[in-house]
């Protein structure tokens, strides 16, 4: 199942656990990231700078910190050597499903990945994780719900026209 809302205040996140982008620089890629982030407090974001060398695709759990989600999966969509693609959304985005999956997480909150200025637009953010949403879903019944956030109306209505 997929659910498409919009983004509130970070403390109201409701969900096993938050998937959010970033890049080789272990830096929040989006103003929302950085305001999921910061929520999540210091220690995580120590934490995160310590890892060294994540290859583009990685995913990295962590606990959640301040934010009201037992897990925090991290991705990582751009390299120095490469921007934000598709391919790169979708690998990472598989990983980080596969992260869930392994971490027992139920309902996975997630923004949309790679979407911003000179990135990918929401539609096709919205077709590729999808995509790689039921493909997962057809060998592993965790997570069960997928939870989008839309920062507007333009991804929100992305998703929804995509979403089963």
């Amino acid at each position: 199942m997929i659910q498409v809302l919009r983004i509130g205040d970070p403390g109201e996140v409701e969900g096993d656990a938050l998937l959010l982008s970033m890049g080789t620089d272990l830096e929040p890629l989006t103003p929302a990231e950085s305001r999921f982030a910061i929520q999540a407090g210091e220690a995580s974001r120590s934490r995160l700078r310590a890892m060294k060398d994540l290859p583009l695709g990685a995913a990295v759990v962590m606990p959640g910190g301040g934010l009201p989600v037992e897990v925090l999966i991290h991705v990582v969509i751009r390299s120095m050597d490469e921007g934000v693609s598709p391919r790169s959304v979708r690998r990472a985005f598989q990983n980080g499903l596969r992260q869930a999956a392994a971490w027992g997480v139920h309902r996975l909150v997630v923004l949309p990945l790679g979407v911003g200025a000179g990135n990918l637009d929401a539609e096709e953010a919205a077709q590729i994780m999808t995509e790689v949403f039921l493909q997962h879903r057809e060998g592993d019944a965790l997570p069960g719900t997928l939870v989008v956030l839309a920062a507007d109306g333009y991804q929100e209505d992305a998703f929804r026209r995509v979403a089963p």
